[in-house]
């Protein structure tokens, strides 16, 4: 017991040790050229509108219900900066419309939860992982003119893997912030590479309205 007690205080102290989030991890990258002209943006989470912790339909309490809504607000955050830093150009007015329906599906691989348990937290002061969360971000995207007309339409997917660790490794908490952060990126990168190629065509449809 006292060999215990003395590692889980351990592990309590070096807590601080674990990394946090990082602003610059909420900086999408890729710039696309040539440019889309400016759209008016709309987007719609899917887990606050349904009212679900993640795709898998877990009650929410209130805490996971604020959790929930962080989490959308981190996701329309990063889909603004990632179009107005790297897929918009410039005009006088929006030309049209672009839609996101986005949904989450994060889970935790409970399974290193074996190790830590048989090892009474040795190998976790050695740098193996408490746990790990897994993000698969998925992303319904429409492009449409002024008149709420659809041109395009693309599905774009992401999924990232943050682990909780000592040393090199995230909390439980931003180990949830990173793994979406990481996901959200990754679909974004998905979508602008099919965009990336119609860009021309739907600037000429767009520019066509007047």
């Amino acid at each position: 017991p006292r060999v215990r007690s003395l590692l889980i205080a351990t592990f309590i102290a070096g807590g601080s040790a674990c990394s946090g989030v990082r602003e610059s991890q909420f900086r999408p990258e890729g710039p696309m050229s040539p440019r889309l002209l400016p759209l008016q943006v709309h987007i719609v989470d899917l887990n606050v509108y349904r009212g679900e912790a993640s795709l898998g339909g877990a009650a929410l309490g209130e805490m996971t219900r604020q959790r929930t809504q962080d989490r959308a607000e981190e996701t329309r955050l990063l889909i603004k900066r990632d179009l107005q830093e790297n897929v918009f150009g410039s005009a006088d007015r929006p030309a049209g419309h672009i839609s996101f329906k986005v949904a989450r599906k994060q889970g935790l691989q409970q399974w290193w939860a074996i190790p830590t348990g048989f090892s009474l937290l040795t190998m976790n002061l050695l740098g193996l992982p408490f746990n790990a969360y897994t993000t698969k971000v998925t992303m319904d995207v429409r492009v449409l003119d002024r008149s709420f007309q659809e041109i395009a339409r693309y599905d774009a997917s992401g999924e990232s893997t943050a682990y909780i660790a000592l040393y090199w490794g995230y909390s439980p908490d931003a180990s949830t912030q990173v793994s979406l952060i990481d996901a959200t990126k990754l679909a974004l990168k998905a979508m602008k590479g099919q965009l990336q190629a119609a860009t021309p065509g739907l600037n000429a449809r767009l520019a066509r309205q007047g």
